[in-house]
C-alpha cells in the first residue's frame, strides 16, 4: 500500500470494509421522522451508512440519490416510511458494535423490530403499490433469506415482480420523466440481479450435467470447462478473502461459501487417496467454513450452513474445522436452528441433481432431525 502514490489507485486495494459512506444528505437527514421504532438520529444515520457500504454494493433496489433527496427533504415519491424501516432493518445485520444481530427471532433486537414495522407498513400499501413499495419488497425478501426463513422471503420478492410489471418497471417508457426511468431501470435491474447467478456458477450449472458425454470435435469436454469454471469460482472467493476478509457483512457469501464448501466436500471425497491433494482440498473447506463462521455473526443462516457442514464430515474433518472456526457441535443449539428455519434455498449445488433430490437447508435440517430421532429410539 505504502508503494502507490497514485490515490485514485490506491482505493483500490483498500479493504472494503475501510470505506465509509461520506454524504451530507445523511448527515443532515432526519432519519426518525421515517421511522417509529427508534428516535436516536446518531444511531440511524450510522445503519443508514452500513447499509449503503455492504448490502447496497450487491443488491441496489433503488436508486440512492433519489432515495436520500427525497428522504432529507421529506417527499415520498423515492423515500417512503416502508422502505426506510426495510432499508434499516437489513442494515443491522452489518451493524457491527451489536453482537445479537443475527437473532433475528428476538423481539428485543431492534433489527427485528424495524422488519416487523416494514411488514406491517407494507400490508397497508401493498394494495396500492408505489415503486418504493416494490423496492422494499424486495429487500425484505434478501433479509428473509439470509436469516433462514426464505419461505416466508419468497413471497415478498413474487410480489415484488408482480408489482414492478404493473408499473411498467421492466419497459421503457419514453413519456416518463428522467428521474422516474432511472429508478425505474435501478430497481429494475436489482430484480434481475436477485434472481442471477455468478458467471462461473451458471456455467458450471449449465455443463455440469454432461460430464461423462462425447463433447463436439474440436470442442472443450463438459469435464473440463466445469473445471475451469470452479478453479475461477474459487480464485475469485479466495483472492476475496485476501483482499477483504470474511469478517464484515456481505449477503453474496451467503451463496457463494457453501457452494464452494460442498464443492471441496466432493472433491475430498474423489481425492482422499492421495493425502496430499487430499489436505490441499480441504484447505478450501477449511477457508469457507471461517467465511461461514464470521458471516454466521451477521445472519442466522450462514451458522446454520456452518453447522451442518460440520456435520457433513468425518471425525477428523470435523475436528480441523472445529479446530480453525472455534465452534463445537451443539446438538442444543441445532434444535434451535431446526426451529427457526423455514427454508429450501439449495445448498452447495451448482445443478440440478441427477437423482432429482434438492440438498436445500430444509433437507438438511430435516435428515438431521430424522437421524437424531433414530438415534434416540436406539438407545431407549
Amino acid at each position: 500500500m505504502r508503494d502507490i502514490k497514485n490515490e485514485s489507485e490506491r482505493m483500490y486495494f483498500m479493504p472494503y470494509h475501510a470505506a465509509e459512506m461520506v454524504d451530507p444528505r445523511i448527515s443532515a437527514v432526519d432519519a426518525s421522522y421515517w421511522t417509529t421504532v427508534n428516535s436516536d438520529n446518531a444511531l440511524l444515520r450510522v445503519l443508514l451508512g452500513t447499509y449503503f457500504v455492504s448490502e447496497y454494493q450487491f443488491h441496489p433496489y433503488f436508486d440512492k440519490n433519489l432515495f436520500l433527496e427525497d428522504m432529507v427533504n421529506g417527499r415520498t415519491r423515492f423515500c417512503s416510511a416502508l422502505l426506510v424501516n426495510a432499508v434499516l432493518a437489513a442494515a443491522w445485520h452489518g451493524y457491527r458494535p451489536t453482537t445479537d444481530r443475527a437473532a433475528h427471532w428476538m423481539p428485543e433486537n431492534i433489527g427485528y423490530r424495524f422488519f416487523a414495522e416494514a411488514r406491517r407498513l407494507f400490508d397497508l400499501e401493498r394494495a396500492n403499490a408505489a415503486i418504493t413499495t416494490i423496492q422494499a419488497a424486495a429487500i425484505m425478501s434478501l433479509t428473509c433469506t439470509i436469516n433462514g426463513v426464505d419461505d416466508l422471503g419468497w413471497p415478498y420478492l413474487q410480489m415484488s415482480l408482480e408489482m414492478a410489471k404493473t408499473l411498467n418497471l421492466f419497459s421503457y417508457t419514453p413519456e416518463s420523466d428522467k428521474e422516474w426511468q432511472r429508478a425505474a431501470a435501478t430497481t429494475a435491474w436489482g430484480l434481475f440481479n436477485w434472481q442471477a447467478m455468478h458467471f462461473h456458477v451458471v456455467t458450471i450449472s449449465i455443463f455440469e450435467p454432461f460430464i461423462g458425454t462425447d463433447s463436439p470435435p474440436g470442442e472443450a469436454s463438459a469435464e473440463a470447462i466445469v473445471a475451469e469454471s470452479k478453479a475461477c469460482f474459487e480464485t475469485l472467493i479466495r483472492i476475496y478473502y485476501l483482499r477483504h476478509g470474511f469478517e464484515y457483512y456481505d449477503p453474496s457469501l451467503f451463496q457463494f461459501l457453501p457452494l464452494l464448501a460442498y464443492s471441496a466436500l466432493e472433491e475430498m471425497r474423489r481425492v482422499e487417496g492421495d493425502p496430499q491433494l487430499y489436505e490441499s482440498v480441504r484447505s478450501t473447506l477449511v477457508l469457507c467454513a471461517r467465511g461461514l463462521r464470521d458471516q454466521g455473526r451477521c445472519y442466522f443462516a450462514s451458522e446454520a450452513k456452518l453447522r451442518l457442514l460440520l456435520e457433513s464430515v468425518g471425525p477428523e474433518d470435523a475436528r480441523v474445522l472445529k479446530e480453525f472456526t472455534e465452534i463445537e457441535q451443539d446438538d442444543d443449539r441445532l434444535r434451535h436452528m431446526a426451529r427457526e428455519i423455514w427454508s429450501e434455498w439449495p445448498i452447495g449445488a451448482f445443478s440440478i441433481p441427477r437423482d432429482g433430490n434438492y440438498r436445500t437447508l430444509g433437507n438438511f435440517i430435516r435428515t438431521w432431525e430424522a437421524n437424531q430421532s433414530a438415534s434416540r429410539a436406539s438407545s431407549s
